[in-house]
């Protein structure tokens, strides 16, 4: 179940990765670092990018519900990307490698963090 909620939040975080890249603002917020994105115009598939890179994820734009999120890991160390309550995804992401999991399929806000780092936390935006 945590994979499907870890690919569940990967889609989400795509999709608001894309949504963000359309847009002219970037959020940057305290933490914050680059993200890519990319989707399939015409498809009902989403798909956002989250990216970890100097121990900070990026901004994560919105993503919809059921969305593929992908996250790349450019450190040389594993993190996770782990949801702070109900257990909505929890993916281990090697050090240069990436996952992806699902985003939740209920619209919200989804508070995560980092398993091995306390000083790391995002919010995935599912909207």
């Amino acid at each position: 179940m945590s994979r499907r909620l870890g690919t569940l939040v990967a889609t989400v975080a795509l999709g608001l990765a894309t949504l963000a890249a359309c847009s002219s603002g970037s959020g940057g917020s305290e933490g914050s670092a680059s993200s890519g994105s990319s989707a399939s115009s015409g498809s009902s598939a989403h798909r956002a990018t989250v990216t970890i890179s100097g121990y900070e994820y990026s901004s994560t734009p919105t993503v919809a519900p059921g969305s593929t999120v992908t996250v790349v890991n450019k450190d040389q160390v594993a993190h996770t990307v782990t949801a702070d309550a109900g257990g909505a995804f929890d993916v281990v992401v090697p050090g240069g490698g990436s996952k992806t999991f699902t985003a939740p399929s209920k619209r919200g806000s989804y508070a995560y963090h980092c398993t091995y780092h306390s000083n790391m936390h995002g919010t995935l935006e599912v909207g």
